[in-house]
């Protein structure tokens, strides 16, 4: 949520800085400067509510003024986050740790963690820790079953 403030503030900042430039263009770049402030606050909102082919769409849906364009590709990317985390938590769901880890790896490489992604990690690595037990468990197992009962004493 902080992150989405300070784009608010960038954008309330370069509105600011629209005002202060020539008055026959002041009116135009406040305009632009404002619907594009409400454009990052709609798709802050679906980006919230997990809706990230909305919230690029958004995003996409009007020119941004050219002083913004910084701040619409910053916002792209929080998009990509979130769908990238949602992808790493179906993954976790589905017991396929490795993928899990490596969308993690991508959520974490765009900036700070998001949400709980943290926390997913280490599920993540936990989950494969315990196949990897089960699996060297299984071996033992097997390994065990091929040596006759006689000579197990």
């Amino acid at each position: 949520m902080s992150k989405v403030l300070f784009f608010l503030a960038v954008a309330t900042s370069i509105t600011v800085q629209a005002q202060v430039e020539a008055p026959a263009s002041q009116r135009e770049l406040r305009r632009q400067s404002m619907n594009a402030m409400r454009i990052l606050k709609k798709a802050s909102a679906e980006r919230e509510a997990d809706q990230f082919d909305q919230c690029e769409s958004t995003l996409h849906s009007q020119e941004f003024p050219e002083n913004m364009s910084d701040v619409r590709s910053k916002a792209l990317a929080l998009c990509n986050q979130g769908r990238l985390f949602n992808s790493a938590r179906q993954h976790y769901v589905d017991g396929a740790n490795d993928a899990c880890l490596e969308e993690l790896k991508a959520v974490h490489a765009q900036g700070e963690s998001y949400k709980n992604s943290q926390e997913l990690e280490r599920f993540c690595q936990e989950g494969k820790e315990l196949e990897w037990r089960k699996a060297d468990l299984q071996r033992k197992e097997e390994e065990f079953a091929r040596f006759p009962a006689s000579s197990r004493h």
